[in-house]
């Protein structure tokens, strides 16, 4: 539903009483300088009266007389307002009444004069103070510590195990063995620090008869066929070894490669039993037209996953058809798809050139229609 226009009349305070009010009309009174929409007064002429009556810091009641056209305002205490006095008790509800502290706490509260309440920090002293000394100054708070120069300034020039790093102490030390040429002595040496010597010790003392010298793992024939033979040589008295020989072959678990398994052995080696022809996956790229067709690759692999090849598939491209729009020059086109089936569909409104109380939201007006609605509804003076 349109909004009705508001139409503006104006004439004498003499002839408006007896005048048949228009609710969408503004009424302007030229003698009394009054504005009326319709019936209801807006804005009031030079001929008001204002009166001020009783005692007080604030208004506390306002009343207008239309008959004398008399603005009564009436002075009183504000402290006698009851929303004033409610406004107070709710401040009065929120506002801090007492501060005080859990035993224990660090800060102190001075409380003797309620309106100045002091607070200060509980600093521990005695065998609670600790290593850090808290006092207050005109600055704040401030902390004093003694940190005790460090005992270990450094290592001895030229150790050979320990070494400073920053701040961080390490060693370094490894155990190796040697034998010397000729005699056969075997010495256990201590290093340190970049291989260097600390100490060393003869261990010939310690190659007793008896312990192990060597091991290795030989392939022999045994009985037409190749087994896996442990070599073990140990020394005895007398400077002399004695070699002992142990027969692995039943430990030996064997592995070839199933028929049609997928894979396939080669001396020692096992591999893919497949050859397929070398494809990167990549494609040219193409741009095909309604109606046209691509062909795509594709790699194809068997129940065992092994790939065996590729084939392809051809993608086509759906035609469109039909069309959208008119040459009629009343319709104006809001939508348009392609469905499914290629085909192309769309949605209209009208184009009214006039608009009405008929007009609906299926319609779009012409500029010319919504000139002549904006033309009709300029505002017009009137006399009365």
């Amino acid at each position: 539903m349109a909004t009705p226009n508001v139409l503006f009349s104006r004439g004498s305070s003499v002839n408006f009483p007896n005048l048949a009010k228009d609710p969408n009309t503004l009424y302007f009174l030229t003698d009394t300088h009054e504005v009326y929409l319709g019936g209801e007064k807006y804005a009031f002429g030079q001929d008001i009266s204002v009166v001020i009556t009783g005692v007080g810091d604030s208004v506390v009641d306002v009343n207008f007389s239309a008959s004398t056209k008399t603005l009564t305002l009436t002075k009183g205490n504000a402290s006698d307002a009851a929303s004033i006095r409610e406004a107070i008790e709710e401040a009065l509800a929120t506002c801090v009444k007492t501060i005080k502290t859990d035993r224990g706490s660090s800060i102190l509260v001075d409380d003797s004069d309620p309106e100045n309440v002091k607070l200060s920090l509980n600093i521990a002293s005695g065998q609670h103070a600790g290593n850090v000394e808290i006092e207050e100054c005109s600055d704040g708070l401030r902390a004093n510590v003694d940190i005790p120069e460090p005992t270990v300034d450094g290592v001895v020039a030229d150790d050979k195990i320990i070494k400073l790093d920053g701040k961080k102490l390490s060693s370094t030390l490894t155990i190796s063995c040697e034998k010397r040429e000729g005699t056969g002595q075997v010495f256990v040496i201590l290093r340190g620090i970049g291989g260097a010597e600390i100490s060393r010790f003869d261990a010939s003392d310690f190659v007793k008869a008896g312990m192990l010298q060597s091991v290795a793992l030989e392939e022999e024939a045994v009985s037409g066929s190749i087994h896996k033979i442990l070599v073990m040589t140990f020394n005895i008295e007398g400077g002399q070894t004695e070699t002992i020989k142990v027969d692995l072959q039943d430990l030996v678990d064997v592995y070839t490669a199933a028929q049609n398994g997928g894979l396939k052995l080669e001396g020692s080696a096992f591999s893919i039993d497949n050859s397929v022809e070398a494809y990167d996956g990549l494609e040219s790229d193409v741009a095909p037209k309604f109606g046209e067709y691509v062909t795509f690759n594709t790699t194809k692999y068997n129940d065992k996953g092994l790939v065996t090849g590729k084939g392809s598939f051809k993608f086509t491209m759906p035609s469109l058809s039909g069309s959208v729009g008119s040459d009629d020059k009343s319709k104006l086109l809001t939508f348009a798809e392609i469905d499914n089936n290629g085909e192309l569909i769309g949605e209209y409104v009208d184009i009214s050139t006039a608009l009405s109380a008929m007009s609906t939201d299926l319609q779009i007006p012409t500029a010319k229609a919504v000139f002549d609605a904006i033309e009709d509804a300029t505002t017009r003076w009137e006399r009365f």
